[in-house]
């Protein structure tokens, strides 16, 4: 479904992929975890301030050290940075954070959009870096 792999998909030698690595060909710094969470958004004012007027709900689709992608009804506008707000099934130091909406696609055939979210903060990527090398030792 998402529209990044599909473009990128017919170009990837699958006898290239190695365990843990990225093809060349992705621009992706970080390698992706599936992991479903609710997670709430509230836009953020250039002084860093909510900005009242918009708040919306989404559940993720995967995440990564960098950011994360989520599936929501409502449209998000490019460069909006958001305060994100996770549901109680992850760690107290990912409950809260920023991030910069990178991109958002209407999908096909369905009312839903999906969003690229980037972290804002160092803290917040180290404390995704710690929470997804649990997560992907427990599997």
């Amino acid at each position: 479904m998402c529209l990044q792999y599909n473009l990128r998909h017919d170009s990837i030698n699958p006898s290239s992929l190695h365990a843990g690595t990225i093809p060349s060909n992705n621009r992706r710094k970080y390698e992706r975890v599936e992991s479903t969470h609710c997670i709430k958004l509230v836009r953020l004012n250039s002084s860093g301030r909510t900005a009242s007027h918009f708040s919306s709900l989404a559940n993720t689709i995967d995440l990564s050290m960098g950011g994360l992608r989520l599936r929501t009804h409502e449209p998000l506008i490019n460069d909006t940075v958001v305060q994100f707000s996770f549901d109680d099934s992850v760690p107290d130091l990912l409950q809260s954070g920023t991030a910069t909406i990178k991109w958002c696609y209407r999908m096909i055939d369905t009312a839903e959009y999906q969003a690229g979210l980037a972290f804002r903060s160092n803290q917040t990527v180290e404390a995704m870096a710690m929470y997804l090398g649990v997560h992907s030792q427990r599997r």
